[in-house]
């Protein structure tokens, strides 16, 4: 279980704006709509920014004192959902109605780092039809046509003089795959 700080280390903070633009929504409605509906879930936290109390409007020292001292008076941020009108608005967006943008412009939203996203690994590179070009090049610089090639004779044949050629650019098992794979397709044919 993450502590609170440990929690909160593995968010970052984003105006709502520089999310969307993040996000690459652009004029796309759908896209919008689904991040509103996530801020109006809860799944994406938001909040808002409320501005510091008025100065007292009496002149007396106290007063004056009293309002500098208290931290009420300087900016704060409150969950966007506990302000009635800001959840109204959100909730527009998130059904795709028109909402008040001067409203939506002031969401701050708390959005998970990359690292703590659930990791999914990348998708395999897929290394076989690099291989299988690189067999085919390699045949037609040794001079001979990939749908023509001589049968072995008892020798090594043409595919040992192909893997010479390939080096260690293609591991033997890659070859050994590739090299059967472009038979199965008829890529390569022996006469």
């Amino acid at each position: 279980m993450k502590s609170p700080v440990e929690l909160l280390a593995s968010y970052r903070r984003v105006r709502l704006q520089d999310y969307l633009i993040e996000q690459r929504c652009g004029v796309d409605r759908d896209k919008q709509i689904a991040i509103f509906s996530k801020v109006y879930s809860g799944e994406l936290t938001a909040f808002t920014t409320l501005p510091p109390a008025l100065p007292p409007t009496d002149v007396n020292m106290r007063s004056v004192l009293r309002y500098a001292m208290n931290e009420v008076n300087h900016e704060r941020e409150v969950p966007a959902l506990s302000n009635r009108k800001i959840k109204d608005e959100i909730g527009k967006a998130a059904a795709g109605r028109d909402a008040d943008w001067q409203v939506l412009d002031n969401l701050i939203l708390l959005v998970p780092t990359a690292a703590s996203l659930p990791h999914t690994p990348a998708k395999a590179v897929q290394r076989e039809p690099a291989h299988k070009e690189n067999i085919l090049a390699a045949i037609r610089e040794l001079g001979y046509d990939p749908i023509r090639l001589p049968r072995p004779d008892g020798n090594d044949g043409v595919k040992k003089e192909v893997k010479i050629h390939v080096g260690n650019a293609i591991p033997d098992g890659a070859f050994k795959k590739a090299w059967q794979a472009l038979r199965d397709e008829r890529s390569i044919q022996e006469d």
